[in-house]
């Protein structure tokens, strides 16, 4: 999801699965080539019913929690791949109750798994979900290549007041997304119709392949000899030249004000000795107990349902030591 602020745009980019496949960004590029169609029968692009996958899932132990959900919605997608699309159309507004769990900082070591590992999930019985919102899907597209094939989403895209944590995943995620980005759509991605911010921004950045944007400044470097950035007399003349689509209450120049009212980052409490390293805690090494709560969650016909769900995988490998492992395992 994109939202459109007045303190430029914050992203949030999720999964339709309460649990990710893997612990950490090092890990997913292994993830993406394992579902990526084998280069001798082409099963399709994030399709897992095939050797390569399932060989992955078995190697990776940290996928277990995960392919517990697998095949959720296989039916529906492959009956009625449009079904959102034609319910907006018809009224049927799908809905959904966007909701939080916040945790305080002197609880995150209660628990026997890694508050920041993302193949887990916080159990709500011991954190609560509040709600803060309801999203609905109240309208379609007017042309899809423009607003859906060029929008670009980034997790280090985000507004004052909301920082990062160290969850392993994230931290490879905030520069994949950018950096994908720049790939796709080329370096002034942002200043296409829908990446731009509804409020003016003035940036240094300069020149490359698709500038739309009519700079007038002499330098694009800070600090300089003219102290701070002069912005346009208003968001007008900005908007003008393609920077923004209407002037935005926070339009300011860049000043001491700004500082000494705007966000800090929160100051994390370091453990002594006090210095970070980027590795996993021995936490993140157990994989089985949400695994097993899962399983003893679930009522006898979902059980049946997840077994249905992994003989219809299982049943697309032809390489023994794949389906093999995956059932004595």
């Amino acid at each position: 999801m994109k939202f459109y602020t007045q303190q430029d745009n914050w992203d949030i980019v999720e999964n339709n699965v309460p649990v990710f496949f893997v612990q950490d960004a090092a890990q997913f590029p292994d993830l993406v080539h394992a579902n990526k169609p084998e280069p001798h029968n082409e099963v399709p692009m994030a399709q897992t019913a095939h050797n390569n996958a399932w060989n992955n899932f078995y190697n990776e132990k940290s996928t277990s929690h995960m392919i517990m959900w697998i095949d959720e919605a296989l039916k529906l997608s492959g009956q009625d791949p449009d079904f959102h699309r034609k319910a907006i159309n018809s009224g049927a507004h799908p809905k959904w109750t966007l909701s939080v769990q916040v945790l305080p900082e002197s609880r995150q070591h209660e628990f026997d798994f890694h508050i920041l590992d993302a193949t887990r999930v916080w159990p709500v019985e011991e954190v609560p979900l509040g709600d803060i919102g309801e999203l609905v899907l109240n309208k379609v597209v007017d042309e899809y290549f423009p607003e859906t094939e060029q929008v670009a989403f980034c997790t280090s895209y985000i507004v004052p007041g909301i920082g990062f944590g160290d969850d392993p995943l994230l931290i490879g995620r905030n520069f994949s997304y950018l950096d994908t980005q720049l790939s796709r759509l080329g370096t002034n991605w942002e200043e296409l119709r829908i990446n731009r911010s509804v409020c003016p921004v003035l940036n240094n950045t300069r020149d490359g392949q698709g500038r739309h944007t009519i700079t007038k400044s002499k330098v694009n470097y800070y600090p300089n000899r003219f102290e701070v950035p002069k912005l346009a007399a208003g968001g007008d003349d900005l908007r003008r030249h393609g920077a923004t689509n209407k002037p935005g209450e926070n339009f300011i120049e860049m000043a001491k004000v700004v500082e000494e009212q705007g966000y800090v980052d929160y100051p994390e409490t370091l453990p002594a000795p006090t210095f970070k390293t980027h590795t996993k805690g021995p936490k993140f090494a157990e994989y089985r107990n949400q695994v097993e709560l899962f399983s003893n969650s679930l009522s006898g016909y979902e059980k049946e349902h997840v077994i249905e769900a992994f003989s219809f995988e299982l049943d697309h490998c032809d390489e023994p030591i794949v389906y093999e492992r995956m059932v004595l395992d």
